[in-house]
């Protein structure tokens, strides 16, 4: 990947208007028959080598979907239900630019508390094993979700470049079906490929004591700051590194402290946007740090915002994930402040919001990336 990375990056200092890694095949396109294979009782999602059960206590396995990105095996989901569906499961697998089990537990319970209101009640949230292996689940059990209030039970976990985001919901009166479905799929679930689940740690977040100073003013960015940007923001994961695709991936730019700001709000939109902050001050001459996220969705889709400090000079770029691509946006001076983001979520903002670099990752490995866009 990193190699195919920089091939593009010297295209791009060579000045065309769009480069593209020229080395990089055209994107395959997956039938469900490559993206699952079953074996008696098991289904194994084949591309990361991770398997699951046919059967969760009463229900039973249905049919495969692509939630999004049809046939490019990026959105994956197995749907499961009892007989008279009423309960029902689904085990997603996606691949967010940007996965992190935190950051999605956060974001889908946010979405959960938006979708039921005040009724909506949290009865544990607890770091679980999954497969046999300790502290790689963040799990969260909910009464009252949605309006026809339901038992709700969710559990994240982080695959290399995968999120695996677990869902059983159903009558409240058929609680303990929910749970045994839920129990069964973290017990049974299997790592058969190379790459193991991440440890879990879940943020905390408490509100934020106070906001930016002031507006970030926009940075011109250069060919070169656009090089480097763009592979500050290139997820690495441990499939990479066991492939020999990179080195090992740098340290984690997103930490587990965080803050929540005011966030904003746009049109037509279920609800607030959360803005969450890290109000932890880097420390370092080269400074990779994410310092602001607004969330966005539940499928890993965002607006991160990350500190570059190197050769005497600070800037924060914004970075725009979702499954299976980020774009570099725009650059400040200082961190945006909530209003700021929501310029530029809105189109508002055009500097800030301008694409200056994309990368697009392919479910198999690697990643197309296109340099000097909206120039």
């Amino acid at each position: 990947m990193l190699r195919s990375l920089l091939l593009a990056l010297s295209l791009a200092a060579a000045g065309p208007a769009l480069a593209q890694t020229s080395e990089a095949p055209p994107p395959r396109t997956y039938t469900q028959a490559d993206i699952w294979s079953r074996s008696g009782d098991r289904i194994r999602f084949t591309l990361a080598g991770i398997s699951v059960p046919a059967a969760l206590g009463t229900l039973r396995f249905g049919r495969t979907a692509e939630a999004s990105r049809e046939g490019q095996a990026l959105d994956n989901a197995l749907l499961y239900a009892s007989a008279d569906q009423a309960v029902f499961a689904t085990v997603y697998i996606y691949a967010p630019a940007l996965p992190d089990a935190a950051l999605t537990a956060f974001m889908t319970d946010h979405a959960i508390h938006l979708q039921s209101g005040s009724e909506l009640r949290v009865l544990r949230r607890s770091v679980a094993a999954a497969g046999g292996r300790e502290g790689v689940a963040i799990r969260a059990d909910y009464a009252g979700f949605r309006q026809d209030r339901l038992a709700s039970s969710a559990a994240f976990l982080r695959v290399g470049r995968w999120i695996v985001k677990l869902r059983v919901s159903g009558p409240e009166a058929r609680r303990a079906e929910v749970e045994e479905a839920m129990n069964s799929l973290l017990r049974d679930i299997r790592f058969e490929g190379r790459v193991m689940p991440a440890a879990a740690t879940p943020i905390a977040v408490g509100n934020c004591e106070r906001a930016p100073e002031r507006a970030g003013r926009p940075m011109p960015s250069e060919d070169a700051d656009t090089m480097e940007d763009a592979i500050m923001a290139v997820f690495l994961s441990e499939d990479d590194v066991a492939e020999g695709r990179s080195a090992p991936p740098p340290p984690a730019r997103v930490g587990p402290g965080w803050c929540r700001s005011e966030g904003y709000s746009i049109p037509d939109a279920l609800g607030p946007t959360p803005v969450l902050r890290d109000p932890n001050v880097a420390t370092g001459d080269d400074i990779r740090h994410s310092i602001a996220i607004a969330l966005w969705g539940d499928n890993g889709t965002m607006l991160e915002v990350v500190e570059r400090r190197f050769r005497q000079r600070r800037r924060f770029v914004l970075v725009h994930h979702q499954i299976g691509q980020t774009t570099i946006l725009g650059a400040y001076d200082a961190v945006p402040t909530d209003a700021q983001l929501r310029d530029v979520a809105m189109g508002t903002d055009r500097e800030g919001g301008r694409i200056r670099a994309s990368i697009v990752y392919r479910a198999g490995g690697g990643s197309d990336v296109n340099l000097g866009i909206g120039r």
